[in-house]
């Protein structure tokens, strides 16, 4: 009698956890800035190298973030993520930053969607190789709690939206 109660607990116990961490869309949940950082099962191609806490300024305020690593054919690609109380009007004073820091003479913004929300993708082409300037990407969106931006400034975009697109939120 005592194995079967130690079983319906345990299963019980599995399901309450499992239900933990997924919610009513089938999207993965996220307690810590450090669980969007993907250390297993990455798409094919990528390679986790780290990750480590980093001091970011937006909108002239300095705030703690968290920093994954990772290489994708030779390329490095991050992934930073910053926990806050407003993530969307810090995402709208991060996208303030970037446009007044590159000063583009283009509209470099652009929507996407993936993972069944929308995202901002930003394509900067400051950065010039051998005479010629060459784009960095990067996919940035709000969750409940984070702002997240994923970018690189030498892989090509579709690596920076498979990165995105794998963390699940």
């Amino acid at each position: 009698m005592s194995n079967k109660f130690i079983l319906l607990f345990v299963l019980f116990a599995c399901t309450v956890i499992i239900s933990g961490c997924i919610d009513e869309n089938g999207q993965k949940q996220v307690s810590t800035p450090e669980s969007v950082i993907l250390k297993t099962n990455l798409p094919p191609g990528f390679t986790y190298e780290g990750v480590h806490e980093i001091p970011m300024e937006i909108g002239g305020t300095l705030m703690n973030g968290t920093e994954g690593i990772y290489r994708y054919k030779g390329d490095d690609i991050y992934i930073h993520v910053i926990e806050n109380d407003s993530p969307a009007a810090l995402l709208a004073r991060y996208k303030k930053d970037l446009r007044e820091k590159f000063k583009n003479d283009y509209d470099p913004f652009e929507d996407v969607s993936f993972n069944g929300h929308k995202a901002t993708k930003y394509t900067d082409y400051s950065r010039i190789t051998l005479g010629k300037q060459k784009p960095g990407y990067r996919v940035i969106w709000a969750s409940d709690k984070y702002m997240i931006d994923v970018f690189s400034s030498e892989a090509g975009y579709q690596a920076v939206l498979t990165l995105a697109a794998a963390t699940g939120i």
